[in-house]
This record gives structure tokens, sequence and C-alpha cells, in this order.
């Protein structure tokens, strides 16, 4: 990913915000024991997909863990595959760099819609919040699905800022970006795009800029990402996990029950 794809930001300042990300999130990262609930049922399904070889389902000891989509166990996976599988820190892998990644990303976020300084206190303020540095030590979701959508905001701003149609890398990054934010954890992504994208065409009064986002091909590159698992896993579900996992968990949190 080029940092020219992203925003006018210098490779000083994204050292310097890397060095700042390691210092502040690298502590306990290795030694901590498991410290969530989530986070130890996050893992051993990640460590049961590797140890079975089966991709596609979710299982959390015998039963099936239908709470989430995919991508997150492939991240964790993968990880542990790379490096220890008996180890916490591994499955806490896709945190960290989803952490570190969201930072920079805010950085050319920031400079593209303001300035280099807005871009820098803003990474910085997100380096620097607690929330974030629990979620980069914790083999959950929320790290990485909050760089995913950081990086399709950042291919929005660009469309809208620049107004030309994003090249064809530019559009690999933004549909691409919201095919793993889907797989990571489902339409949440789409509702913050989604808004984005709205109130952009509504404060404007034009919602022209938005063919600039090669709409068609782009849902093509998403959905190359998203529809083979979903059909596989629902095929090998019976049909139950987008009940589960829509109905039964992100609709009960949406309405906060």
């Amino acid at each position: 990913m080029s940092a020219a794809a992203l925003g006018p930001v210098r490779g000083r300042d994204q050292a310097l915000l890397l060095l700042l990300c390691l210092a502040l999130f690298l502590p306990g990262f290795f030694t901590l024991p498991p410290v969530d609930r989530d986070e130890a049922r996050f893992a051993q399904a990640s460590r049961q997909l590797l140890e079975s070889g089966d991709w596609i389902d979710i299982r959390f000891q015998a039963e099936p863990r239908y709470k989430k989509p995919i991508a997150i166990y492939w991240l964790q996976a993968t990880a542990a595959a790379l490096t220890d599988r008996s180890a916490i820190w591994a499955y806490r892998l896709p945190s960290l760099i989803g952490a570190v990644a969201a930072v920079l990303l805010t950085l050319a976020i920031g400079g593209r819609l303001f300035d280099r300084t807005a871009g820098l206190a803003a990474a910085v303020m997100l380096a620097g919040s607690l929330l974030l540095a629990v979620e980069a030590r914790l083999a959950t979701t929320d790290a990485a699905l909050l760089a995913a959508i950081l990086l399709v905001q950042a291919m929005l701003a660009r469309a809208w800022l620049a107004e030309r149609t994003l090249s064809w890398w530019q559009t690999l990054l933004l549909w691409g970006g919201l095919g793993l934010a889907l797989l990571l954890k489902g339409p949440i992504v789409l509702l913050v795009a989604g808004g984005t994208a709205a109130a952009l065409s509504i404060a404007d009064r034009d919602a022209g800029w938005l063919a600039r986002l090669r709409p068609l091909p782009g849902v093509g590159i998403a959905l190359l990402i998203v529809a083979p698992w979903l059909v596989l896993i629902e095929l090998t579900s019976g049909g139950t996990f987008l009940a589960e996992s829509a109905g039964g968990d992100l609709f009960a949190k949406l309405v906060g029950v």
C-alpha cells in the first residue's frame, strides 16, 4: 500500500508514528494472559480452525461459533501458523497490526482533508487512546475492523477531494477494504461508509461524485471477497449462520438487547 494512494504524508511522520505505536502497544503484549473471555474464545476457535484444517466452518470446542464472519479467524490462524500457535500473543498479532494501520490511516485521512499538522495530531490522539491500546492487545475483531473501515474512508476522502475517478489500484483498496470489513464483522462498515457518502452528497447537494468510486466493478470486487465463503458457510451450517450472526448477535447489539 503506497503512501501516494492514501494521502499527502511523509515517510518520517509514518516512521515516528510507528515507533510511538510500538512503544504504547507492545508493553504486556507478549506476557499478559488472556484478559477477556471473548479473547480466549476467538483464540481457541482460531486454533481449532488451524488444527482441523477446516477454513470454512467456525467452531469453539464442539459447538459452532457463528457470531462473527470468518476473516478474523483466518488472520489469527495465519499469524499463529507463522509464529507460535500455543501462545496467546500470536493470535493478537492481527489486532496489533490493525491498530498500527489505523493510526497511519488516520494520519493519511487528516493530512488529505486538512493538513499535515491536523493529520499528525489526530493520529497521535488515536494512538494515545486507552481503548485502542486495549484493543491492540486483544485477540478480537475490533482493531482489525477499525483499520479496514479507515482504509475505506481514506479512499472515499480521496475520491471526494480529488474530483477525478479513482485509479484501479485505489479502487481495489476501497472495495477490497469494504470486502475485508464485511468478512470481519458484517454490515457495520456499510453504516459507516454509507453514512459518510450520504452526508457528503447531501452537504454538496450532488451525488455525482459517487461515480468516481467505480461502483459497478467495485461491488464485483467486494462480492468476490465475501460471497464464496458466505455461500459455503450457509451450506455447511444448514442456513443457520446468517440467522445467528445477523439476527442473534448483530441485531441484538444494535437494539441494545
